[in-house]
């Protein structure tokens, strides 16, 4: 995990100061040729930390830590694959202590620091004093989190190998590990995956009853996918909460699981959908309703279910609209 060693005592340290541009004129051409990799693993969880990125700066340390991680989980799966016992227990055996000891390295950086998160966390925080502070104190937190879930992956790839007495749940990694209590409000995680019961008569799933979208450029510009979700995000079109596995499952042709939360209202989805599928063409899906499958990759505010033709003949939003165009542009 190079990126976040070198976060952490390296040139990538983000109180050092990078150049005489302005953050946003620096981070932002920075952000832009890092590109997402692809989870070569079933995820078992997802980070959930409550708190929305508020400059591009930390966006681009955000990915960083999501590239070391996802990097370094597929590695050591990859190395495994076919291996004895022996070889599967002391690559396990590695990575553990590996992690742990990135997770107190961390730990004692934000003590340090004093990187408190409650500062950021507050529905009154005030990003504009001690910006910079308040920055380190996200990425810091961030850092600290992705990790935690890098040792529940791991751990759950291996579950089979592992004494149920050494299983550590997220509690047990804070006071083990951290020696101090775990976050009041959750920031991983479980994905529940929905099992449906398969009908006797149909061994295998029809491509048609994968209900959801395949992104045209989804191998070549993966990471247009990750720019729409902070998008749609930033003007307040989908949950905050929303996960980039979630949201990238809606454009991979694979069956989605969890529905995204549309919180942009009707106008906006509909808009959004023909911005896609008829004007900029870079989505196809399966089957003979398109409606259908939004009304599967997609829901309400409040959870419920939308209504295939009241959604098909929603007319051009008034509000947000170039904010819309914006967003579904990225995926050009």
């Amino acid at each position: 995990m190079e990126n976040i060693k070198a976060i952490i005592n390296g040139n990538l340290q983000p109180w050092q100061p990078k150049t005489n541009l302005s953050d946003d004129d620096y981070y932002s051409p920075e952000l832009r040729k890092l590109h997402s990799i692809q989870e070569d693993f079933t995820a078992n969880y997802k980070i959930d930390f409550g708190i929305v990125p508020f400059s591009k700066k930390i966006k681009y340390y955000q990915r960083l830590i999501d590239i070391d991680i996802i990097g370094y989980i597929n590695e050591v799966l990859n190395e495994t694959i076919d291996g004895s016992e022996n070889l599967t227990a002391y690559k396990l055996n590695k990575a553990q202590r590996k992690i742990r000891s990135l997770l107190v390295d961390i730990n004692e950086l934000i003590e340090r620091k004093q990187f408190d998160i409650a500062v950021i966390a507050s529905k009154y925080a005030d990003f504009k004093t001690d910006h910079h502070h308040k920055e380190c104190t996200f990425i810091f937190h961030y850092m600290l989190t992705a990790v935690v879930r890098c040792l529940l992956e791991i751990q759950t790839q291996f579950i089979d190998t592992i004494h149920k007495e050494d299983i550590l749940t997220i509690e047990d990694i804070y006071s083990q590990i951290l020696q101090k209590t775990a976050p009041d409000r959750p920031q991983i995680v479980k994905i529940q995956t929905i099992i449906m019961p398969s009908l006797p008569q149909k061994k295998h799933k029809e491509k048609a009853d994968i209900l959801s979208f395949k992104y045209k450029k989804i191998q070549s510009n993966i990471s247009n996918i990750t720019d729409l979700l902070d998008s749609l995000k930033k003007n307040g079109f989908i949950a905050q909460g929303t996960s980039i596995t979630d949201f990238r499952h809606v454009f991979s042709g694979e069956y989605v699981a969890n529905p995204i939360r549309w919180t942009g209202g009707k106008s906006c989805l509909s808009y959004f959908i023909k911005l896609l599928h008829n004007s900029l063409k870079v989505i196809t899906y399966p089957g003979d309703s398109l409606w259908k499958v939004v009304c599967t990759c997609f829901v309400d505010d409040d959870g419920s279910q939308f209504e295939e033709l009241n959604l098909k003949d929603q007319k051009k939003p008034k509000l947000k609209l170039l904010e819309i165009e914006r967003a579904a542009n990225l995926l050009k």
